[in-house]
């Protein structure tokens, strides 16, 4: 949704927290995992799936002018 002028910046700033994502998730299981067994990897992964499920429930549609900002495409 973001303007065509800063649509490269808007994925590079995707990208790049995309993969910091990766690899504090790796880390970090590989942390639990390594302390705790693959049991509480297993329910470290649940919980966050149940947490990211709950966020997203909060989340509403984009708002007025989602049209404008894809520009007409997928139409």
């Amino acid at each position: 949704m973001a303007p065509p002028r800063y649509k490269g910046a808007a994925l590079g700033v995707y990208n790049t927290l995309q993969s910091l994502g990766l690899f504090a998730g790796g880390a970090f299981g590989g942390w639990v995992a390594q302390h705790w067994g693959r049991g509480a990897l297993f329910l470290a992964c649940a919980l966050a799936g149940v947490l990211w499920y709950a966020s997203a429930q909060r989340l509403s549609p984009p708002a007025e002018g989602i049209e404008e900002a894809n520009h007409g495409i997928g139409q």
